[in-house]
């Protein structure tokens, strides 16, 4: 009976992790290759809890180029079907990133899809990572500062404030 039950998980997990491949797909896209470069998409892949140090990192870093002047910046993708909760990042993976922030000194930013789709999402917030509090729900009505106006318009970076929006 085990078995049956391992098989549940790991199907529950595939459909998860396909979601979010799905979700950074979105995500990337909306990066314009004329001003950014893709640096590096990490894939959450493990093997019985044994995974990459690389996995803690944030998915995506990227390189901003406009006249004579380039940044970096990294992105962690999280999609949810719904707010019901509100949206957390816990401790763990708050950690990750800040340490991530403090070897690299590479601006983090949270793009969150909610509803919708995984390659669609109904809609999308870029939170900075400085912005949130690990552990601690951020509730709908929190979370509309951080909400884009057009889900799938393209990213711009400002490099002097070092936002994403």
């Amino acid at each position: 009976m085990g078995h049956s039950s391992d098989h549940h998980n790991v199907s529950n997990f595939d459909k998860q992790h396909a979601k979010g491949v799905c979700f950074e797909k979105f995500v990337v896209r909306l990066f314009q290759p004329s001003v950014f470069t893709l640096l590096e998409w990490r894939g959450d892949k493990n093997v019985d809890g044994i995974a990459p140090l690389s996995c803690k990192n944030p998915d995506l870093v990227l390189c901003h180029e406009m006249n004579d002047s380039k940044t970096f910046l990294a992105v962690e993708c999280k999609y949810r079907s719904n707010l019901r909760d509100g949206f957390i990042l816990e401790g763990p993976q708050y950690d990750n990133y800040e340490a991530f922030l403090k070897k690299t000194h590479i601006p983090v930013n949270l793009v969150v899809g909610i509803g919708g789709l995984a390659e669609k999402p109904y809609e999308v917030f870029v939170i900075p990572l400085k912005d949130v509090t690990p552990d601690l729900a951020m509730s709908p009505h929190q979370l509309l500062y951080y909400r884009r106006s057009i889900s799938d318009q393209p990213f711009c970076w400002h490099p002097f404030t070092r936002l994403l929006q």
